[in-house]
């Protein structure tokens, strides 16, 4: 709860910080989230936060079921890179984000059910370690061409309700 309400707090500067408990930054006003050194995020974190752009956490690694609300609310993001990221909890997804441009996690190995459904301005997927896409994870998704070269599994419905997929390459 360290800064939660500071509604007109726009800039926090924590080059060295590693754990950010629960609702710490919810409801500032911050744009940009670039926490080199940030890997423990508590539930809700970085939630309602209108003004949030991008998000750069290249040492977060999991999002686990005590976490997994960071980002609720805060559906303005365009930007997400969080490069470690190995796993991400069955519930987590950016659902709604429609303003979501870019997504990048290079060691994800599993899109949780829904991840980004409805994520209709979704035009660049950097996760090449996938291996399981979950149920309706692209669904109404603005991606248009999508390579996961090492899926293996692919639950029912991963891709459904998605009208702008004009190609799609899985596995080897």
């Amino acid at each position: 709860y360290a800064f939660q309400g500071c509604s007109k707090l726009s800039t926090i500067d924590i080059p060295n910080v590693q754990n950010a408990g629960a609702y710490a930054f919810a409801g500032t006003a911050i744009k940009s989230v670039d926490y080199r050194k940030l890997a423990t995020i508590g539930d809700y974190c970085f939630s309602d936060i209108e003004t949030l752009k991008t998000v750069t956490l290249p040492a977060l690694t999991k999002i686990t079921e005590d976490n997994y609300n960071m980002f609720k609310g805060s559906d303005n993001i365009t930007s997400m890179i969080l490069s470690k990221l190995t796993s991400a909890y069955y519930l987590f997804n950016l659902q709604g984000k429609s303003d979501m441009t870019k997504f990048s996690a290079a060691e994800l190995t599993k899109i949780p059910n829904k991840m980004f459904k409805d994520c209709t301005s979704l035009t660049t997927l950097s996760t090449p370690k996938v291996t399981t896409v979950g149920a309706y994870a692209f669904e109404n998704c603005g991606l248009t061409t999508l390579t996961l070269s090492q899926a293996d599994t692919i639950t029912p419905k991963a891709f459904a309700n998605n009208p702008n997929f004009t190609k799609i390459i899985l596995g080897n």
